[in-house]
């Protein structure tokens, strides 16, 4: 894994240079599975940048690249990587498995059936959907507002996840960071 870390940070680097980096075939060979992964980027322990997909149709290391390259300039909540950031940032790679979708008869069920600490959320309601990675019940332990802060995340009211009609699937992450 830490391949995937190296070809982060080169990925990062040789955009600064303006060139496409280069993939080992070893990188190849170990990573050419389909697979879906976020990337995210911190300094100083605060979020520098994030970007990722649920589902990919891309070999692994190429959604890496990607990824990193997305989640250091072009993230909408933060402004583009300076060079001279370079040596302060921190990557983490988080690998997702296969999304699963609950089905749930009421919101108690729905409750019980979430894993405070290892699962990864997306729901979808209408044009409406959202994502937390697993990494985000570090700071909200608790299942009622981790569900609503993803709602309005989505941008629908705090409560919707208490009514019919929502879709919520959850899936696992494998985690390397620098």
């Amino acid at each position: 894994m830490n391949l995937l870390l190296k070809l982060a940070r080169k990925s990062i680097e040789d955009y600064f240079q303006g060139v496409i980096p280069e993939v080992t075939p070893e990188v190849k060979k170990q990573f050419s599975e389909l697979k879906s992964c976020f990337v995210c980027i911190t300094k100083n322990g605060k979020l520098r940048g994030i970007s990722g997909n649920l589902k990919s149709n891309k070999e692994l290391y190429r959604e890496v690249i990607e990824n990193s390259v997305d989640a250091a300039f072009h993230d909408k909540t933060s402004s583009p990587l300076k060079k001279e950031e370079l040596s302060a940032i921190k990557i983490e790679i988080s690998i997702l498995t296969s999304s699963e979708q609950l089905d749930f008869e009421s919101t108690d069920d729905l409750l019980n059936k979430i894993n405070v600490g290892s699962d990864g959320i997306m729901i979808q309601k209408g044009y409406h959907s959202a994502n937390f990675l697993p990494q985000v019940w570090e700071e909200i332990f608790d299942k009622d507002e981790f569900l609503s802060l993803l709602c309005e995340k989505a941008g629908l009211p705090d409560d919707e996840w208490k009514k019919p009609g929502m879709q919520i699937w959850t899936y696992r992450v494998e985690r390397v960071r620098e």
